[in-house]
């Protein structure tokens, strides 16, 4: 329903009142967005596992359940629904999933992608900047999602919205980007207890920041709105910073000088990986944006919080709040590990005094002096996530390393490189594309010193640095089978599907099928997937939502009993 507003000062404002169901509701972004929502006279559903129902605003009707398995709730939703916001999907077998469920019962469906799905640009970012993160699957897997919501808006009859947050913090979150994830107090606490903070490239990158109370304004303006459907918006305030001059107004909040600790995303990335596709992907690079398209359908989205003002509420909230106020003293005792390790290796003195045990906090556990010295001790660590993954056999194994994405000519995002892959004597000979799937046991033949070898045997020996070599390119969305064998000077096309112990001498065509020594087409692609699915879809199994042991005695029973 609609209603229009007239203000004190004339002119008008349209306010949509919706039913509204809501993926999640509890976290940092979507309990704004709530509490909005409910302000301005809308009702809420969440749907939540219950672990954080305090922080649900008053006035939500909450369901506990898992959304990838909704089995156990969908009886208690409502026939119909205004609109869906989705906070909590981050790649597309999710969506698909949400889809299935919740299509049929909402008109309009509110995806929560993010701003990290735009391509790294120079300048100010609009909603018409090309998508593709090329450094974070993250942010490519929302545009992978982005892209199927809208593709099959028709199908399931629902109007879309994609709503793109950038760096966002509130009462529950201090932003930072090397920062564990969830709980934020404890980079709060290290400035606290004068540890080092580490710092990324000098802090000099320029980013956006938004209170969650002043993103919720612009995100409720879209729900139930037509001017919305079939829109994308990101959601930023117009304050921009230095991620340097965020540290300092964080420890201004906190009344403490933070210490900084200073290093460049490369060197800070081959100690801590995880955080590879954050600083190169976004807060490594400016990030600035131009959030005129979201100010003209949301009049109130306007006079944002100045984050220094932002910050001390945000600090306030925690001091206030012990039950927030999580320290994370395992990621404490690695960060204390690796500061210590790059201090070394590049000659610089720290205060080793700094970099010990230390809380902020009046009353601690000797849990926590445990958990920080796991994290400290790179054995102990390692052996904790060995127990963890309940992987025993991984402490008997040297160290993993991840998988080494240098050395290639080109090297695509969402891939999968199985172990025991070859990739020959010279990687910079091979360009992989995007969504690419190498299984194990497959051999790259770039290069053979096969023409050295008979210039000696048949030639006058004069030519021994002749080499017997060849570019490998393959492009996207290739799917390359056990023991498979490339050799050189070979184009693999996109859509292909190369099938177990094939030896690839030429080139293969797009949308292609192959198999066979020497590999040849045999099916294309779109012919070989429909078949497969229809093959499927006579299972019994199909579609269902079963644990991995009743699927077994299933396909037993078909394949074999029945």
């Amino acid at each position: 329903s609609l209603l229009f507003v007239p203000p004190a000062n004339g002119g008008g404002m349209e306010i949509f009142m919706s039913n509204i169901l809501i993926l999640g509701g509890s976290g940092i972004l979507s309990s704004a967005v709530c509490e909005e929502a409910i302000r301005q006279g809308n009702t809420v559903t969440c749907i939540t596992r219950g672990n954080r129902d305090f922080a649900l605003p008053k006035g939500v009707i909450s369901i506990h359940g898992d959304v990838n398995n909704c089995d156990s709730f969908v009886n208690n939703l409502a026939k119909h629904y205004d609109s869906l916001l989705d906070f909590l999907t981050l790649d597309v077998s999710q969506l698909k999933y949400r889809l299935e469920v919740f299509g049929n019962i909402v008109d309009q469906y509110i995806f929560v992608s993010s701003a990290t799905a735009y391509k790294l640009i120079d300048g100010e970012i609009s909603e018409n900047t090309p998508l593709g993160n090329q450094y974070w699957d993250y942010g490519q897997n929302k545009v992978i999602c982005e892209k199927y919501l809208k593709d099959v808006a028709d199908e399931y009859n629902i109007n879309y919205t994609i709503v793109r947050p950038y760096v966002t913090y509130g009462n529950t979150r201090i932003p930072f980007a090397v920062i564990p994830n969830g709980e934020y107090w404890t980079l709060a606490h290290r400035i606290l207890c004068g540890k080092p903070i580490l710092l990324w490239d000098d802090g000099e990158a320029i980013c956006t920041l938004t209170h969650t109370s002043d993103f919720a304004k612009g995100f409720v303006a879209l729900i139930g709105n037509p001017k919305a459907y079939g829109e994308d918006y990101h959601i930023t305030s117009n304050e921009r910073l230095k991620w340097s001059e965020v540290l300092d107004k964080i420890g201004s909040a906190l009344n403490k000088q933070p210490v900084v600790f200073s290093m460049s995303s490369e060197d800070i990335s081959k100690k801590l990986p995880e955080y590879k596709g954050v600083l190169f992907g976004d807060k490594g690079r400016n990030r600035i944006f131009d959030n005129s398209k979201i100010k003209s359908v949301a009049p109130e989205f306007n006079n944002f919080i100045p984050f220094e003002i932002g910050i001390k509420n945000t600090v306030s909230y925690f001091k206030n709040n012990k039950r927030e106020r999580n320290i994370n003293y395992m990621w404490d005792g690695i960060i204390d590990r690796i500061i210590e390790c790059l201090a070394k290796e590049k000659g610089i003195q720290i205060d080793k005094k700094s970099i010990r045990f230390m809380s902020s906090e009046t009353k601690y556990s000797l849990k926590d002096i445990i958990k920080y010295h796991i994290g400290r001790n790179k054995s102990l660590y390692k052996i904790f996530v060995a127990l963890k993954k309940k992987d025993l056999k991984h402490l008997l194994k040297k160290e993993e390393v991840e998988f080494d994405k240098n050395g290639f000519s080109h090297f695509g995002i969402n891939n999968i490189i199985e172990e025991g892959v070859c990739f020959g004597k010279d990687k910079y000979l091979i360009s992989i594309g995007d969504n690419v799937y190498i299984s194990k046991g497959v051999k790259f033949v770039n290069y053979r010193p096969s023409g050295e070898h008979f210039d000696r045997v048949i030639g006058d020996g004069t030519s021994l640095t002749l080499r017997d070599l060849g570019p490998i390119t393959i492009l996207n969305n290739v799917f390359i089978a056990s023991n498979v064998t490339i050799m050189p000077n070979v184009r693999i096309g996109e859509n292909s599907l190369i099938l177990d112990n094939s030896v690839v001498f030429e080139d293969i065509p797009d949308n292609s099928v192959v198999c066979g020594n020497p590999a040849q087409v045999f099916s294309n692609i779109e012919k070989w997937f429909s078949g497969l699915k229809e093959k499927n879809e006579q299972y019994p199994w199909y579609g269902k939502s079963l644990s991995h042991d009743l699927i077994i005695e299933e396909r037993k029973k078909y394949f074999f009993e029945e």
